[in-house]
């Protein structure tokens, strides 16, 4: 019992020896600290797997000083955050980056331990370095910004991408305003490239070969809309520079010929049932760098008056060689082209665009019922379409073998099928028909 005190104390005594020799050892390094140095220290617990503890040691070191770095840059661009409107993710990440890139530069190993548990690293970074590099970086990115600046003259796509650039560039210290002498005038860098980019817009004007179109579904083609950029300060063409356009969330976009023309066509299945509808036209600002959030973004537009699309019906219906006196056909016309579509239904075919007709017949099975005790009757359907000042059918539909059954008769059979057809056409044909003729 004796012995096992004697161990006892023994390992005690031992843990509250290392454990003061590791306290120590952290208090000698804080004695080494001197004013003008960020400090940093790693530790990495043994065992380690990875190829290098002094690595990881060191690299724990640099983030602890990057930390501390990132704070200061946090609190210096609460000023700028507020003066540009943007949130601090926009800039300060970037900066960030840049100045922990500075920071592994300059860092400088001042001691280590290794221990039988752990294997520790102080290091430090000299904040005259650290700021004298970022004055250097800082007059390097100010003289490149102007260079690309200074090689702007007129608006292009190679003009944005130079702005973009020199915006890019200068990200890093916008901390600091980026004072720059131009024309005899102390500008500031950043708020030169946001002028210049909104003066480049400004210049470039919108112009399509026409303003207002009258269009009728189903009948027009896809509308052509040819579109020119000019340079409203030289009155030049503008080529290679991207447009976008849309209607009704339908997009397109090009980018200008040699010309500075783009063509565009508008697709009929891009109309709704609106009566006036609006064709937009813009400058494409995901290819030029462009946030539409703070820049106003040129736009034009085509007004699209939608007339209705006078159809005119000529529809036959027989039930068992019979005509029938309630049309199951010219509602499911009507509702469907209706519901779909800005369509009138007129009783003269001169004053038509469109003529639908459709030839609906029925033909029994038997005579007698099946062995199930039924009548059968199936129904078929022709369905041409034609233009008022055209001929020729442009479209012809055929469906068949649509039954209908019934324990009485075959008329009521007939009955069956007619209703099941009507069905089928609402459902499947006349989508079908209306996708073929966009």
């Amino acid at each position: 019992m004796i012995i096992k005190k004697i161990i006892f104390f023994i390992l005690l005594l031992f843990i509250q020896c290392s454990s003061n020799s590791t306290e120590l050892s952290l208090e000698e390094w804080k004695e080494k600290k001197q004013d003008g140095f960020w400090y940093g220290i790693g530790m990495v617990t043994k065992p380690f797997y990875g190829e290098s503890i002094h690595e990881a040691a060191r690299n724990q070191a640099i983030a602890d000083i990057a930390s501390q770095i990132k704070i200061n840059i946090n609190q210096e661009f609460k000023r700028v955050i507020e003066e540009f409107n943007h949130s601090i993710s926009d800039y300060s990440l970037q900066v960030i980056e840049s100045r922990i890139n500075t920071t592994i530069e300059d860092f400088e190993i001042i001691d280590f331990k290794d221990s039988e548990n752990s294997y520790m690293l102080m290091g430090r970074l000299s904040k005259a370095k650290y700021y004298e590099n970022i004055d250097r970086k800082r007059s390097n990115a100010k003289d490149a910004a102007l260079n690309y600046i200074n090689s702007v003259k007129k608006p292009g796509k190679s003009a944005f991408e130079k702005l973009l650039k020199a915006e890019s560039i200068i990200f890093p210290y916008l901390d600091n305003p980026l004072l720059v002498n131009r024309n005899g005038n102390s500008e500031n860098l950043f708020n030169l490239i946001n002028s210049l980019r909104s003066s480049l817009i400004e210049r470039v004007n919108i112009v399509t070969d026409s303003h207002e179109i009258v269009v009728k579904n189903l009948v027009d083609k896809n509308i052509p809309i040819k579109v020119t950029l000019i340079d409203s300060e030289t009155n030049e063409k503008i080529p290679n520079f991207p447009i976008v356009t849309s209607l009704n969330r339908n997009s397109s976009d090009c980018f200008t010929n040699k010309l500075g023309e783009c063509d565009f066509f508008i697709k009929k299945s891009f109309f709704n049932k609106d009566r006036v509808q609006f064709y937009n036209i813009s400058i494409n600002k995901n290819f030029l760098g462009i946030d539409s959030e703070y820049f106003n973004v040129l736009e034009d537009q085509v007004i699209l008056k939608l007339e209705p699309t006078n159809i005119f019906l000529d529809i036959s219906e027989n039930n068992l060689g019979q005509t029938i006196k309630h049309s199951y056909m010219t509602p499911t016309f009507k509702k469907y082209f209706s519901s779909n579509f800005n369509s009138n239904f007129v009783d003269n075919k001169k004053k038509s665009d469109i003529i639908i007709k459709a030839i609906v017949n029925t033909i029994s099975e038997s005579e007698q019922k099946n062995e199930f005790g039924l009548y059968k009757v199936f129904a078929n359907a022709t369905i041409i379409i034609m233009l008022r000042e055209k001929d020729e059918p442009i479209l012809e539909i055929l469906i068949d073998d649509v039954s209908g059954a019934d324990f009485n008769s075959n008329v009521q059979a007939g009955y069956k099928a007619l209703d099941k057809l009507s069905k089928k056409i609402f459902n499947e044909t006349l989508p079908e028909l209306v996708s073929i003729l966009n």
